[in-house]
């Protein structure tokens, strides 16, 4: 599970790896990787963008 602030242009800043399973195994460092890239549409209030907080899980599968 990683902990990110999105920006109100949908960007991911200062994000931090809060659990990983297995633990240790990396998946936690490729999703902080894979923030690089990500964006996201941001909560509007009064038709205007605002930052904030984002909880979320990143799984990986096999294909």
């Amino acid at each position: 599970m990683l902990l990110c602030t999105v920006q109100a242009n949908g960007a991911p800043t200062n994000c931090s790896i809060v659990s990983e399973t297995p633990s240790g195994a990396g998946f936690g460092r490729e999703a902080l990787s894979s923030m690089r890239s990500a964006r996201f549409a941001p909560g509007t209030v009064d038709g205007v963008a605002q930052g904030g907080q984002a909880r979320f899980t990143v799984r990986f599968r096999l294909q």
